[in-house]
């Protein structure tokens, strides 16, 4: 088998997503003040009190990391970076990405706002949407080939998960996982597996334009070579307190650069995520 790169343009999209409430109540550090605890109604469901707003911005760069001084002076702690001790204002985080756009050359991805109870988990992407056929059926009829019977869909970017709490002073608990997914290349067989797909679909998804729709699956018949892609995972989680309006910025997992004889000449990646998070007492 073959590992080979077909790298497309990247596109991004945006895909959001409420999750079930987090109402396991953790033990915390005595020193902390307690969370508010989750009320429930009669008949087994949780009561909201406050709507949190939280919304995610991200920069990605190569090479070295900018100077660490100025309004970029917290570059230099990267143990505070991983686990969530960076807080900004918010016009702390503005001026700190526009310093870096304009140090990096690298432009500034946002996701839209997304508005839920508190207590929920949001999920927000910055990705393109992959699909492509995972299950095949011979064909029958003249020609052979095979039949697509099965469409998975993968995202290829940075995920982002808030779960929030409110805390008895007023301020927001936040467990914040960033999840880096990538598309890494292809591996060729002769015949479909369980998670091969063709290529000529597969490409068409993979250099989508920004915001296009995405194109229709091909479902067949296909020929061979099949290719199975290949994806990367790495994630960052850390927990941090902050006052409602406050962004958190946390370091994620970069791409690592590429391995063998041209690792001498590839470039490590910095990835960095600002998650901004407002509170506001529900109408009653």
């Amino acid at each position: 088998m073959v590992l080979t790169r077909a790298f497309g343009r990247m596109s991004l999209g945006l895909f959001i997503a409420s999750l079930p409430v987090w109402a396991v109540d953790e033990p915390e550090d005595g020193a902390l003040a307690p969370l508010v605890p989750v009320e429930w109604t009669p008949d087994g469901r949780p009561i909201f009190t406050h709507r949190l707003e939280v919304s995610g911005r991200m920069i990605r760069f190569a090479g070295e990391t900018p100077p660490a001084e100025g309004a970029l002076a917290f570059l230099s702690d990267d143990v505070a970076l991983r686990t969530g001790k960076v807080t900004l204002s918010g016009e702390q985080a503005d001026a700190v990405l526009e310093e870096l756009a304009l140090v990096t050359g690298q432009e500034v991805a946002s996701t839209p706002r997304v508005s839920q109870a508190l207590g929920k988990a949001a999920s927000m992407w910055i990705a393109r949407e992959l699909r492509y056929p995972t299950g095949w059926t011979k064909n029958t009829a003249a020609g052979g080939g095979w039949i697509a019977s099965n469409i998975e869909t993968r995202n290829d970017g940075v995920g982002i998960r808030a779960d929030s709490r409110l805390v008895t002073d007023g301020r927001i608990q936040l467990t914040v996982t960033v999840e880096r997914s990538e598309f890494e290349g292809l591996v060729e067989h002769a015949e479909p597996t369980a998670k091969s797909t063709a290529l000529p679909g597969f490409l068409a998804s993979l250099n989508a334009k920004p915001g296009a729709k995405q194109p229709p699956v091909d479902m067949g018949p296909h020929a061979a070579p099949f290719f199975e892609p290949v994806f990367s995972t790495r994630t960052v989680t850390a927990k941090v307190r902050m006052k409602s309006g406050e962004t958190v910025v946390l370091r994620g997992e970069g791409s690592q650069g590429e391995s063998g004889a041209g690792a001498a000449n590839s470039k490590s990646e910095t990835l960095l995520v600002f998650i901004t998070a407002k509170a506001e007492p529900l109408r009653r």
